[in-house]
């Protein structure tokens, strides 16, 4: 989570993942499919399935293509984004591997980057990447890349007229955001919130006692108060709406421990809900935080959330789910879920069942049969949460 990212200005609102397909990955023991809702899409299945493993193997595959290839070993080996980009279905595949000749320690051996683009409906390529070259088919022009680099990880080159969809690729796979499971609290106890801050630096901060998922969150809020109100007034808006605080306190003041010269001073930021300070928040209260500060992020364009429901009073998770369904219209929301409250408020093409067998993880949406049946069950006053837990009891 971070201050939104401008850099691509780039109109993308119809920009949209299709599919992942995810491969050479020990975690999920073969490769592994997960095709996209337009709006929602809502991943169902017994713990040990992998839907742990499927949403981290999206969003770690974005980074890896935005940022560097040296992140890749830590997620698959082979990734295949479908995504429909300027109105038009574009394919974008990436590989890699540790350089066998090469008699460096294994920590310190170069990572070999292949990737290709191209237009999924003719299979005409767009560019593609090898042996730190990049190549544009469509002007049939070269350019060499710095080691360990993909074409999306680069800013426009002035010398190149780079294809349209570059820039909106890297905006889409840069706004592939995780929400992780359980409560953002690393500590074991309630602790003080404080971020200190170099007078100069507005973004960002560090936690004076360490506990840095709830840092992260209170330093994004800081920064929407001081440099984006708009976004920030969104949250506040959205944060009463629903009824997780009344007011919220934002705090900026010289840190005089840090130097007798005033000019050297940095500062210190606080936050507080209805006069109690951040890091004394109930869990529920900081999990819903924690997926609204998310959720208002205009740069997360693909929002990755595991068990929203860690916590939540159901009142309380009725009214985040409408805003989660008020804010898919704009974005794609991908979620992964125990309760059968939450599978009720997806529509059964939504739901994709994540399954091990064989050591397999494998993801699939309803078939014909199944939706059927589906069909008939909500006829009779079932819910779909009811038909999909009733599967199987451990699901």
């Amino acid at each position: 989570m971070s201050a939104p990212d401008t850099s691509d200005h780039v109109s993308s609102s119809n920009d949209r993942l299709l599919s992942v397909r995810m491969d050479a990955w020990p975690a999920l023991g073969g490769p592994a499919q997960i095709d996209f809702g337009t709006r929602r899409t809502v991943l169902v299945g017994k713990n040990g399935a992998g839907k742990s493993m499927v949403m981290e193997g999206i969003e770690h595959a974005g980074m890896s293509a935005v940022y560097s290839a040296k992140i890749s070993p830590l997620g698959p080996g082979t990734i295949r984004f479908d995504s429909l980009v300027c109105g038009r279905p574009v394919s974008y595949s990436y590989s890699w591997h540790i350089a066998e000749d090469d008699s460096s320690p294994l920590a310190d051996r170069a990572i070999q980057w292949q990737e290709r683009c191209w237009y999924t409906d003719s299979g005409t390529e767009i560019w593609s990447v090898a042996e730190g070259m990049a190549t544009f088919a469509l002007i049939n022009t070269t350019m060499p890349l710095p080691l360990e680099t993909g074409m999306l990880s680069l800013k426009d080159n002035p010398r190149i007229q780079l294809p349209d969809e570059l820039p909106r690729l890297r905006r889409l796979f840069r706004g592939i955001r995780a929400v992780k499971a359980g409560v953002p609290r690393s500590e074991r106890v309630r602790l003080e919130i404080q971020l200190t801050r170099n007078r100069p630096l507005k973004a960002g901060g560090s936690a004076r006692r360490l506990n840095d998922r709830l840092a992260q969150i209170a330093g994004v809020l800081v920064h929407w108060f001081e440099e984006s109100r708009d976004l920030y007034d969104a949250f506040v808006e959205v944060g009463r709406r629903i009824g997780v605080f009344s007011v919220v306190s934002i705090d900026i003041r010289k840190d005089t421990r840090a130097s007798d010269n005033e000019q050297a001073q940095g500062e210190i930021a606080r936050v507080a809900f209805d006069k109690i300070d951040f890091g004394y928040l109930s869990d529920g209260t900081l999990r819903v935080v924690e997926i609204l500060v998310n959720l208002i992020d205009s740069s997360e364009v693909v929002l990755l959330i595991e068990e929203p429901e860690t916590a939540i009073h159901p009142g309380l998770l009725r009214k985040l789910l409408a805003e989660l369904d008020a804010y898919s219209s704009n974005r794609q929301i991908v979620i992964s879920t125990h309760s059968p409250f939450v599978v009720d408020w997806a529509l059964p093409s939504e739901i994709r069942l994540v399954e091990r067998v064989a050591c397999r993880t494998n993801v699939r949406a309803l078939s014909e049969s199944e939706a059927a049946r589906v069909a008939a069950y909500l006829e009779d006053d079932g819910t779909l949460g009811e038909y999909i837990y009733g599967r199987d009891s451990d699901a």
